[in-house]
C-alpha cells in the first residue's frame, strides 16, 4: 500500500485491501465467485448491506453471503465503484446490469452514475434495446435525460431507417426482441407509443 492524501488512501488503498483479501470479513458469493469484502465498507455505501449486516439476519453472523440476481462481472463493477468510486465498464449489457444491481443495492449514487453512463452510450445500434429497458425500469420523473436521449435517437433512427426496420424480419436491431417476446406484436406501433406519449 502506498499513503499519501486521504482520497487517495481512501480510493486507492481500500481497492488494494479489497483485491489482496486483507482485513476482509465477508465473502460476498455471487454465481459461484467469491469476492472478499469488508461489511463495513459495503454498509456504508449501501443501505440493503447496512440492513443485512445490523439486522441479525443469518448473514449478519456468516463469512460467505450469497448474492442472487446478478451476475458475477456485474458485481465486479459494483465492488469497484464501492471501493474505487468508479464505474469503468462502457457495455451496455454490462451496465443495465449495474443499475439494476444499483437499485437493489439501494444505492442511489451509482443508479444516477450508470444511467448517466447509458445515455452517454446510447447510439443507433443500441438505442432500441436501451429504449425497452428505460421503459421497463427507470423512473421518468427521475431518469428524464436518459428518456429524452434515448427519444432523439429513437427518431433518428426511424427517421433514417424506417424502411429496413419494416421489412427486414431478422434485423438484429429489432427482431431478437420481438422473438423473445411475442406480446409486443408489432414493435414500430410500441416505439411510436413511446414517442408520442414522451
Amino acid at each position: 500500500m502506498e499513503y499519501g492524501t486521504w482520497q487517495e488512501n481512501r480510493n486507492g488503498n481500500l481497492d488494494w485491501l479489497q483485491r489482496a483479501g486483507e482485513l476482509t470479513d465477508v465473502n460476498i458469493l455471487v454465481e459461484g465467485v467469491s469476492y472478499p469484502a469488508h461489511r463495513v465498507i459495503l454498509a456504508a455505501h449501501s443501505e440493503y448491506f447496512h440492513r443485512m449486516f445490523t439486522c441479525g439476519m443469518s448473514e449478519s453472523r456468516n463469512q460467505d453471503v450469497k448474492l442472487q440476481g446478478m451476475e458475477p462481472d456485474v458485481f465486479q463493477e459494483v465492488l469497484g465503484y464501492i471501493y474505487c468510486g468508479r464505474l469503468v465498464s462502457t457495455d451496455i449489457d454490462i451496465l443495465k446490469g449495474v443499475y439494476l444491481a444499483a437499485n437493489m443495492l439501494q444505492m442511489s449514487d451509482l443508479e444516477h452514475l450508470t444511467i448517466n453512463k447509458l445515455g452517454k452510450n446510447c447510439t443507433l445500434s443500441n438505442c432500441l434495446d436501451l429504449y425497452f429497458f428505460v421503459e421497463s425500469f427507470c423512473d421518468l420523473d427521475l431518469h428524464a435525460n436518459i428518456f429524452k436521449k434515448v427519444k432523439r435517437i429513437l427518431y433518428e433512427l426511424l427517421s433514417e431507417h424506417w424502411g429496413e426496420m419494416i421489412s427486414q424480419s431478422n434485423s438484429a436491431t429489432v427482431s431478437d426482441r420481438w422473438v423473445r417476446e411475442p406480446s409486443l406484436s408489432n414493435p414500430i406501433l410500441h416505439i411510436l407509443h413511446f414517442l408520442v406519449r414522451q
